[in-house]
C-alpha cells in the first residue's frame, strides 16, 4: 500500500494485479472530510461501489482510475444459431451462416436491405419497424428504430452504426400467430452493403452471436452453452480487439472449445475468471466432423463491469 501526502490531503493507493497491457491499476480511496473535497472540486463519488471513490488530483502528478464510476453492471445474452454448418468448412454461427462480414472499420448508417416481405411494412400485419441495437464511431450503445418498407429498402438511420449486435422487430400488424413478429427474413445491411444482422422469418429477433464490448466496459464472461444437431460438431468461442482497423490487425484467439463427440454442453465462470476489456468482438464458430451438416446453437451470458481506462 502506497500513502502519498498532498498538502493538507491523504490519498491511499492501493496497487492490485491487472490483466493483458496494464502492469498495475490504482484504486484511489479519499482520507478526507466533504468540505475538503468540495474545495478542490475533485471528489468523484461512485453510485454503486460500496463506499470507493475515484480522486483526480490537479498538480501531483498522481494519475489513477478504478472501476468506481457511475452506473451499475449491466447484463448481456447472447444466443446465436446456424441451421446448416457444413462437415468442410468452418462458418460463424448466426442465423444466415457462413462467415460474418459486418465488421466495419468506420461507422455507416444502417437499413433494412432490399427483398423482404410485402407484409413487413409500415401498416401491414407483421413487423412494422425494427430496433437495431449496436455502438457508434466511439464504440458507445446506441439504438435506433427504422419503419419497415416491405420489399423495398428502408430509410437509412440517422445514426452511423460500427458495430450492430442486435436487432428487433418493433411493433407488428397481428398478434401472436398471425404471425405476431416479422413475416419474412429481415437482413440490415449499411449504406456500403456490408450485412451486419439478420432476423429469421417470424422469429422477431437476430439469433447472432456477434458482440463487441461497449467502450467504458470490461466484459466478464459468465455462462455458455451450446447443442448440435444429429451431426457432430466442434463449436468455439472467440475473441479479437476491434482496434486498430488497418494492418497488422490484432488476431482472433480462441476463448474456449466444445469438442464435436459433445451433442450438448454447458459452462459456468466465476466473475473475473476471463475477462474481456472494451472493444473486443467476440463471436462464436462451429465446423462438422463430418457427413451432413448440423445444425449449431451457442449461447453466453457476459457481465459488464462500468471501468475507465487510461
Amino acid at each position: 500500500m502506497l500513502l502519498v501526502m498532498c498538502g493538507f490531503m491523504t490519498i491511499i493507493a492501493h496497487e492490485t494485479s491487472v490483466r493483458a497491457h496494464r502492469t498495475f491499476e490504482t484504486l484511489v480511496e479519499l482520507a478526507t472530510t466533504a468540505n475538503v473535497a468540495d474545495d478542490i472540486g475533485l471528489l468523484h463519488r461512485a453510485a454503486d461501489t460500496g463506499g470507493v471513490y475515484l480522486a483526480l488530483t490537479t498538480g501531483t502528478g498522481l494519475e489513477s482510475y478504478s472501476n468506481a464510476v457511475d452506473g451499475g453492471w449491466l447484463t448481456v445474452e447472447k444466443f446465436g444459431y446456424n441451421p446448416v454448418v457444413s462437415a468442410s468448412a468452418r462458418e460463424d454461427i448466426w442465423s444466415l451462416g457462413l462467415t460474418y462480414t459486418g465488421y466495419l472499420s468506420a461507422a455507416l448508417p444502417v437499413r433494412v436491405q432490399a427483398g423482404g416481405n410485402a407484409a413487413d411494412t409500415a401498416a401491414g400485419a407483421g413487423a412494422r419497424g425494427v430496433k437495431i441495437i449496436g455502438l457508434d464511431s466511439d464504440f458507445d450503445i446506441i439504438e435506433e428504430t427504422v419503419a419497415t418498407a416491405g420489399a423495398s429498402a428502408s430509410a437509412l438511420t440517422v445514426q452511423p452504426f460500427i458495430r450492430v449486435y442486435r436487432v428487433q422487430a418493433s411493433g407488428v400488424g397481428g398478434v401472436y400467430g398471425t404471425p405476431g413478429a416479422n413475416t419474412g427474413a429481415i437482413t440490415i445491411e449499411s449504406s456500403g452493403a456490408d450485412v451486419m444482422a439478420h432476423i429469421g422469418a417470424t422469429l422477431g429477433q437476430t439469433e447472432q452471436t456477434h458482440y463487441c464490448v461497449p467502450a467504458g466496459y470490461r466484459a466478464h464472461l459468465r455462462h455458455a452453452s451450446t447443442s448440435v444437431g444429429e451431426r457432430e460438431a466442434s463449436v468455439e468461442l472467440y475473441q479479437r480487439a476491434a482496434l486498430p482497423i488497418v494492418a497488422p490487425f490484432a488476431s482472433k484467439r480462441i476463448v474456449h472449445r466444445w469438442p464435436a463427440n459433445l451433442l450438448s454442453a454447458e459452462e459456468y465462470w466465476e466473475r473475473g475468471a476471463i475477462i474481456f476489456d472494451e472493444k473486443t468482438d467476440l463471436w462464436g464458430e462451429a465446423v462438422g466432423s463430418s457427413g451432413a451438416p448440423s445444425a449449431v446453437e451457442l449461447s453466453y451470458t457476459l457481465e459488464l463491469e462500468p471501468w475507465v481506462y487510461i
